[in-house]
Order: C-alpha cells, then structure tokens, then sequence
C-alpha cells in the first residue's frame, strides 16, 4: 500500500468505520457550515461523541473563507439585528454543537486571537434559534449555488487507476468557484496536484469512476472542466 494513499483509502471506507474499529479518546474531522455532509459530517459529528470520543474541529471558517466574504453575503448578515461579523457568525454556528470539545480556527493577528476567545466565551450550544439559522441557510444556499461540482469529497471514486486525484480537484474547483479564489486555488492545484501526475489532465477516461459516484457525477468530464479552469 502506497502510504501517500493511505488518507484516501481511509476516507472510502467510511469515517464511522473508523471509529468504530478502536476504542479512540479523541478525533478530528472537518466541520463547518458549509461542510455539513463532507467526510465525517454531522453523522459522523453525533457518532463519536455518542461513544464518548471527543470531537476535535478543523476548518470551522473553511480556511478563512467563511471570514472573507463577498458582499451578497454581507448583505446577508446585515440583515440580522445584531451585528456579528461573518467570522462570528460561521463559529457560533460551529459551537452551537454541544458534540465538539474544542474548535481549531486559524489566526494570525493579535485582534483576531481576542475575536476568537471573545466568540467561544460567548457562544452555548443549543442557543441558535430559528431567527439565527434562517440567514445561516440562506448564506449556505448562496454558496452552494456557486459550486461547479456536486461533489461531497466522498472518496467512493478513489483510487483511480491512473492516480488522478478527483475529490481533491473538485475540491479545488468548487472552492475556486464558491470563495472567488481562482489565483488561490489554481496555484494550489498546480503546486499540490500537478507535481505528483495526479491532475486531471492524467484521466484516461476509463469510465470505472462514474458508477461508483453516490451524486452520479459526469467525472471525466468535470475534470476536463476543472483542469481548463485551474491550470491556467
């Protein structure tokens, strides 16, 4: 086995798999209001914490990008009576889960350390109520609309014969395309995917992918997509 593999080879059998095949103290999984259904997801979130595994979250603001918003989103926000930045607003979401022991966001400024400690001082899970999860969903909508790709990182399509690295180029391409980070997301494929030959531009179009895709993604042909898009 190709230890560089071993990830995605995890990731298709299934998170509660995972958990359930040892009797683990902690995990980390990746959790946001975005990524509801992404690997672990919300199951995945209640399972752990049913067999009293502390639950660690990465990515609540999607690697800043729930912080940095375009401005139909701000508008969104705005409209709530009280004034939260969207940073706030995507980490009380994240407490707002009595499962998580802790919340692992990113900062790299002083003012940002106090936002945050201000936030998870203030925040109690279960305290978000209809008023507060309506422009939640609504901001939710507006990104998904924006995704070029169905695709839930599921790792059902993996591995490829060839090495191509579907979910994580659809994850590219979707982020590119949801967050306005083209420069960001191409340089990251390019660097990341590119290098290792597992681009999409390595598709043979075998067609052994397709079937086993739970969204029924047309996937050769979204990675001739996604490849014109990020390696330009």
């Amino acid at each position: 086995m190709e230890l560089d593999r071993l990830p995605q080879l995890l990731l298709s059998r299934g998170f509660t798999t995972i958990i359930d095949g040892y009797d683990w103290d902690v995990c980390q999984i990746q959790y946001n209001l975005l990524d509801q259904e992404c690997q672990a997801g919300t199951t995945g979130l209640r399972q752990a914490a049913s067999r009293r595994i502390g639950v660690v979250v990465m990515e609540p603001l999607r690697g800043g990008g729930l912080a940095q918003v375009p401005d139909p989103i701000e508008e969104i926000w705005k409209r709530y009576p009280v004034a939260r930045t969207p940073a706030e607003w995507a980490l009380r979401w994240v407490w707002d889960h009595a499962e998580l022991m802790a919340a692992l966001s990113g900062m790299n400024s002083a003012s940002q350390v106090r936002e945050n400690l201000a936030i998870a001082a203030a925040a109690r899970a279960g305290t978000m109520g209809a008023g507060e999860l309506a422009p939640v969903d609504e901001v939710r909508g507006y990104y998904r609309a924006k995704m070029k790709v169905a695709c839930t990182t599921c790792g059902c399509c993996i591995p490829c014969p060839n090495g191509v690295a579907i979910p994580d180029i659809f994850s590219f391409y979707n982020t590119s395309a949801m967050f306005d980070a083209k420069d960001r997301s191409g340089a990251w494929y390019r660097a990341q995917i590119v290098p290792n030959d597992d681009g999409a531009s390595a598709c043979l179009e075998c067609g052994g992918c397709e079937p086993k895709c739970p969204q029924a993604i047309p996937i050769p042909e979204k990675l001739k997509e996604a490849h014109a898009h990020l390696a330009d």
